[in-house]
């Protein structure tokens, strides 16, 4: 999805089962999964999958909001949360090449030690 995309429209539904996270990884509802996946989660009866996109996003496109995959925070226009089934979720949020990734963040933080050890 390019920069203009709006962050609340990075995780968009293009069939009844299947979901588009930002522009090159689909994320299906499916009774089982295959050798074509890149992550895998049971959730209730139905397996959801993760794979690389197979093509351009569809034109009819809607913004995810079922109870399959639903927004469940917007931080204004930098980040948002989508809540996968029950056990899984997606956080969105902005990037540049200057940025910190979060990743980087929390290590930094575990190094520096638990909250009762801070002064």
């Amino acid at each position: 999805m390019s920069s203009s995309v709006p962050i609340r429209n990075s995780v968009v539904q293009i069939s009844h089962s299947t979901w588009r996270l930002g522009c090159a990884i689909e994320c299906e509802r499916i009774a089982e999964p295959d050798d074509t996946c890149a992550a895998a989660w049971k959730d209730g009866e139905y397996w959801y999958i993760l794979r690389l996109a197979t093509s351009e996003q569809p034109p009819d496109v809607t913004p995810a909001n079922s109870h399959e995959v639903r927004l469940i925070h917007e931080g204004g226009t930098l980040s948002a949360v989508w809540a996968i089934g029950n056990n899984a979720f997606c956080k969105v949020h902005h990037w540049s090449p200057d940025t910190t990734s979060e990743s980087e963040t929390i290590k930094f933080v575990q190094k520096k030690g638990t909250p009762s050890t801070c002064t």
